[in-house]
């Protein structure tokens, strides 16, 4: 139960067999010295970002959406979701910045939270650095 390895092949497992609820049960119970580890971090944000889609329009459906109506905030952060998913985190994290100065509220503060997921999955570099700052102006 100790050894890591173990334990993050068991979460890429269920994840990888469509288990997203499964390999997210499993997180739940991740080990007190593995609570920082970034590998499970990444996972556990792609997952929830996974988790969003369930019944979830196609992007493209989205993308419509917004452009009839902006303020969409569902569709900002599915949309938000599928880029991430699709690898397109600097489109993901500024649909996200935009759903976090207009409505901070969403999903129990769901726009922060997807950013920092994004920056643990992508573990730094300056897109990071650069949506970190923008993300802490306009929390404060």
């Amino acid at each position: 139960p100790d050894n890591r390895q173990v334990f993050v092949a068991q979460v890429q497992l269920k994840a990888a067999e469509g288990d997203a609820e499964g390999a997210l049960a499993l997180l739940e119970r991740t080990p007190l010295e593995l609570a920082n580890d970034a590998e499970l971090a990444a996972l556990r944000g792609r997952l929830a970002f996974s988790a969003a889609l369930t019944d979830a329009p196609s992007a493209e459906a989205l993308t419509a959406q917004l452009e009839a109506n902006p303020n969409d905030s569902a569709a900002r952060y599915q949309l938000a979701a599928h880029q991430v998913l699709a690898g397109e985190h600097e489109a993901a994290l500024e649909h996200l910045l935009t759903l976090l100065k207009r409505d901070r509220q969403y999903g129990d503060d769901a726009a922060r939270k997807g950013m920092i997921a994004i920056f643990d999955l992508l573990g730094g570099g300056e897109l990071v650095s650069r949506y970190r700052a923008k993300m802490l102006s306009s929390l404060y």
